[in-house]
């Protein structure tokens, strides 16, 4: 007899647990119908599509933006560096220029300091004995005199050039 009360208890617990269980199941097919049921869900679900599609929209636009702005800049570099490089050739001729005038500068000062001391030189011999020597010397002297201004010209403008 206790074997049968043990079965018949066993189950009528197994008959009410599937019970609840088909309860359960009818409580939620009730709650989900109270709720809208499967067409609340399937618009839910719509209206999050239609967010995460006009988002990806958006973000695409924004990506055209950008890659059409990295376009632009891209453009703008390579001829800023175009520049560059022709800024770069103009400084490289501009200093060997200045790298001549330098030279010809010190040439001027070098052949002006040589004439000085010539000029000193011949100024400082004793005048000739003849009318002839000393109008030879004096017209040599001229010469240096005016050789020496040019030169001076010539260097001041080649210090105002290279200043």
């Amino acid at each position: 007899m206790k074997t049968l009360t043990k079965s018949l208890a066993h189950g009528l617990l197994l008959l009410s647990l599937g019970g609840c269980a088909a309860m359960e199941t009818y409580v939620g097919q009730r709650q989900d119908k109270f709720q809208g049921g499967p067409e609340a869900r399937v618009q839910a679900a719509e209206s999050r599509q239609a967010g995460v599609r006009a988002t990806n929209t958006s973000l695409q636009k924004q990506l055209a933006d950008l890659q059409q702005q990295q376009a632009s800049l891209n453009q703008d570099l390579q001829a800023t560096k175009s520049q560059l490089g022709d800024l770069n050739k103009k400084l490289a001729s501009t200093k060997s220029a200045t790298a001549a005038q330098k030279r010809d500068y010190d040439k001027l000062v070098a052949r002006e300091k040589q004439l000085r001391a010539e000029r000193d030189a011949l100024a400082n011999q004793p005048p000739p004995d003849s009318a002839v020597d000393a109008a030879a010397q004096s017209l040599k002297l001229q010469q240096m005199r005016d050789e020496q201004e040019a030169l001076q010209r010539q260097i001041n403008a080649l210090q105002q050039a290279l200043s």
